[in-house]
């Protein structure tokens, strides 16, 4: 249905979870968000960038990862993640956007959201 009605379907896992749950499933065409955290806090992120990346399960890119969890941004609780700008370009905050792979560290903007799905 999610083609017939041009969704892109993404999937946020890691290929523990994803072994676990789907018992290896192969998917076509799915964006993958993974995570890769080794705790709560500062002191449990991994590095902000794809290179811990493996593919799994037909997923041969990440579109995002989180790699941070749990941690305080201006008395906010947030988790922190990267994604690439050719991907998600259209979710970025207003600026100056170049139309490459260039990771970019940071928020999603408010208005930029109307037209997305959000999956709690």
């Amino acid at each position: 249905m999610a083609k017939y009605y041009g969704v892109k379907i993404g999937f946020y896992t890691n290929v523990y979870d994803w072994t676990q749950i789907t018992k290896g499933a192969n998917i076509d065409g799915g964006m993958l968000w993974y995570w890769n955290v080794n705790g709560a806090g500062p002191s449990g992120e991994t590095p902000s960038n794809f290179n811990d990346f493996r593919p799994f399960a037909k997923f041969t890119k990440p579109t995002v990862k989180q790699f941070a969890q749990v941690e305080s941004v201006c008395g906010v609780t947030v988790n922190r993640d990267i994604y690439t700008v050719n991907r998600s370009k259209h979710l970025l905050t207003s600026q100056v956007e170049k139309l490459s792979d260039e990771v970019i560290v940071g928020t999603l903007a408010d208005d930029h959201l109307a037209n997305t799905v959000q999956i709690v």
